[in-house]
């Protein structure tokens, strides 16, 4: 379980026999050992980097490295390393370090042996770091959603619209051969520094639009600048925007690539153009393109032009043809808002592009709009009793019924064509919960409910029903209960954490759960009882429960899963193999395992209790450090409830594993107290447990933390080793 930052356990077994044991305070830890495979697809790429031998792609399913030469590729994820599978930005640093920007959870660096966390939220602007690149001092730049961070000696900076960035959210960064860096932000324009001024290019100065995807410097001095209006050229501060097909083939301009050979690349998502000089050509999947939807450029060492796309995968262009790359045997479609599993283990997953069936034996097929689906956006399904299949889409409710659908809207009686959940009742009866109320098909037509006719809110969001026939609806504003013609109302004032309810589990012979924005409710017949962050639920935000064998519960949130047991909670996250945290349904096969819908693909878990523990990253508080200054080391804690008693083992490294020093830990105060239970509702939580002062006599260059935490009890290590870099000077 868990991310292994570092190298082999051997090492780790060495610094056992030889280094400081000194007793940490207690913490604890609930843990479940689990076998996570991920289903998302590394054919979606965001971004390209050029090294040698390889091209390196950053996808939504993880890091792509294409060799050149045959064309073969590995895919890296959280199992090898990485943070997060969802990869937003790449840049090759002057040293041949790779720069790695994610979609959550900040900055990483690969230095071809292992992966480093160089900047998290506590760091960075954000954790989600949309742009890399270097500038002419060597100084690392990253573009987040709250600001530009710039590394410098070991230390983050960064810069806001307080201090006079365009705006704060930086979509792009280029530099060019003076020096000057451009920051393209959306709604704020072009930002500009020359390392001491900063100045804005806006809509009123000449940018075809302040929403801006993308900048870059070109060979001759013109900066171009990809806009949600038009592409923009400055040259001198004259400006021209370029709207029209003959330039680019659509106005929204997503990515601006000028390449070494002197070439302007423009990406869309409507394809990509070509500029050379006065020269424009326009490439589509006509052309040969993968797909339409173009995020990224780069030319490698033999000058081949490599096109990622975000509809269709990679292709190589050599000035003629193109090669297409495809990843094979992956979810076409990352966004999976439904899952439903059949009594003979087919899964079927509703996405944003269509409804899609994987059966046992590992086949797959689609249905979409040219299947007959008037909308394929599936936000909800039922597997009904005759074996058919009902889909609640943003365009009404589908029935798939020998291969065929008929579809039925708001023209049919349905209350809203934004269908939100489905269900059928135990005498295979319809329902549907929508934005605009509750309905029952009732032969060909539907029959539909509203607050005028009893509902606390007409926003629908989940159906269940009870032992006596009763209906129940969880809305925006409480719990409705229907039976008999009657309705009655449930609230915050009745009992339930909080009036909005996404989620209900009503069963005959166990307690009944609500799901809500603001945790877990559990209402047992006689009392209630309430679960959030702070008694180890991952998030508040509670979108899909699931009960499993030995009333195990399962519960989806907006930031990862957790399973609970009665007592204790384990929770399951990006880091651990998660497609992404943000879950919108789990569903259970034959044989026990989860299958998690999320954001950014699916995810099998396979649970197997045991007591092994789960990791603890080892961090350092800095990067960089002088002789003699203060170095403290942290447990990240990555959202776990602690209660446990550990040692702690310790050692600085060279980087070829040999052991350099041991230096003279003290414990740090702890926050603390005895059987105290942590937890914490944001990402990470960095708990001071040692320092040390950095030694005098120690050369200049980059040493090697190393650490172990072991169980005191039992003498069990936790499952990852994690190794910190940083450099002495």
């Amino acid at each position: 379980m868990g991310t292994t930052f570092g190298p082999s356990n051997g090492l780790t077994l060495r610094l056992l026999c030889c280094l400081l044991v000194f007793q940490l305070c207690m913490i604890s830890v609930f843990a479940v050992a689990a076998q996570i495979e991920s289903y998302c697809n590394p054919n979606i790429v965001n971004c390209l980097a050029s090294d040698g031998d390889y091209v390196w792609a950053g996808t939504a399913g993880g890091l792509v490295r294409w060799s050149r030469r045959d064309l073969s590729y590995r895919i890296f994820r959280t199992t090898d390393g990485l943070p997060d599978n969802f990869i937003k930005s790449l840049w090759l640093a002057d040293d041949g370090t790779l720069w790695i920007g994610t979609g959550g959870h900040g900055l990483v660096k690969y230095d071809g042996r292992y992966f480093w966390m160089a900047g998290q939220r506590e760091a960075l602007g954000s954790s989600w770091v949309y742009c890399v690149t270097q500038d002419r001092s060597g100084r690392i730049w990253a573009g987040t959603t709250n600001g530009a961070s710039v590394l410098e000696n070991g230390s983050w900076t960064t810069y806001t619209t307080d201090h006079g960035l365009a705006g704060n959210w930086v979509t792009s960064i280029s530099v060019d051969d003076e020096g000057v860096i451009y920051f393209g932000t959306y709604q704020g324009g072009v930002g500009r520094f020359d390392g001491q001024k900063w100045s804005k290019i806006r809509l009123f100065d000449g940018l075809g639009d302040n929403c801006v995807f993308a900048v870059g410097a070109g060979a001759d001095g013109a900066k171009w600048f990809g806009t949600l209006y038009g592409l923009t050229m400055m040259d001198q501060m004259h400006f021209s925007t370029y709207r029209g097909k003959y330039y680019v083939p659509d106005p929204k301009v997503k990515m601006v690539r000028c390449d070494r050979l002197g070439r302007n690349w423009f990406g869309t998502r409507r394809g990509v153009s070509l500029n050379e000089g006065r020269v424009w050509r326009t490439f589509t999947i006509e052309d040969g393109l993968p797909g339409n939807d173009v995020s990224s450029v780069v030319v490698d060492d033999d000058g081949m032009t490599w096109i990622g796309t975000a509809d269709g995968g990679l292709c190589v262009y050599d000035g003629v043809n193109f090669t297409n790359l495809t990843i094979d045997d992956v979810l076409e479609q990352q966004v999976v808002n439904a899952i439903s599993i059949d009594g003979e283990d087919n899964k079927w997953l509703g996405t944003e592009d269509g409804l899609c069936r994987l059966s046992s034996d590992g086949s797959r097929s689609w249905f979409g709009v040219d299947d007959g689906m008037m909308n394929a956006q599936v936000n909800a399904m039922v597997l009904a009793q005759d074996a058919s299949v009902w889909v609640g889409t943003a365009g009404g409710v589908g029935h798939l019924d020998g291969g065929s659908f008929e579809w039925f809207t708001v023209d049919d009686g349905l209350s809203d064509n934004l269908v939100f959940c489905l269900a059928e009742s135990p005498r295979a009866v319809l329902w549907a919960g929508t934005r605009f109320g509750a309905s029952r098909l009732d032969g060909d037509r539907w029959t539909s409910f509203t607050v005028a006719n009893g509902l606390s809110n007409d926003c629908v969001f989940d159906i269940e029903f009870d032992a006596s026939g009763g209906v129940w609806f969880g809305t925006a504003n409480g719990v409705t209960r229907f039976a008999s013609g009657d309705f009655a109302t449930f609230g915050a004032d009745d009992g339930l954490m909080d009036d909005h309810t996404f989620e209900i589990e009503i069963v005959p012979e166990g307690p009944w759960l609500f799901g809500s924005d603001s945790g877990l409710t559990i209402f047992d017949g006689r009392e209630f009882a309430y679960y959030h962050p702070p008694d180890g639920l991952v998030f508040f935000f509670v979108s899909t429960i699931v009960r499993a064998q030995g009333d195990i519960l399962w519960l989806g949130t907006r930031a990862g899963v957790s399973r609970f047991d009665g007592e204790d909670f384990t929770s399951y996250f990006g880091m651990d193999g998660l497609c992404d945290g943000e879950v919108y349904d789990i569903a259970l096969d034959s044989q026990g395992d989860k299958w998690i819908a999320t954001k950014r693909g699916l995810t099998k878990l396979t649970d197997e209790p045991s007591d092994a523990l789960p990791h603890i990253c080892l961090r350092t508080n800095k990067a960089s450090y002088q002789r003699g200054e203060e170095l403290v080391l942290y447990a990240d804690l990555g959202n776990r409830g602690m209660e446990i008693t550990v040692d702690a083992y310790v050692a600085l490294v060279t980087p070829d594993d040999s052991v350099l020093f041991l230096p003279n830990f003290e414990s740090v105060p702890s926050p603390l107290v005895a059987n105290h239970l942590l937890t914490c509702h944001a990402r990470c939580l960095f708990f001071p447990i040692a320092q040390l002062t950095t030694p005098q006599d120690a050369s200049n260059g980059t040493y090697f933390f190393a650490g172990a935490l072991v169980e005191s009890a039992s003498g069990q290590v936790f499952d990852t080793i994690v190794l910190e870099r940083w450099e002495l000077w």
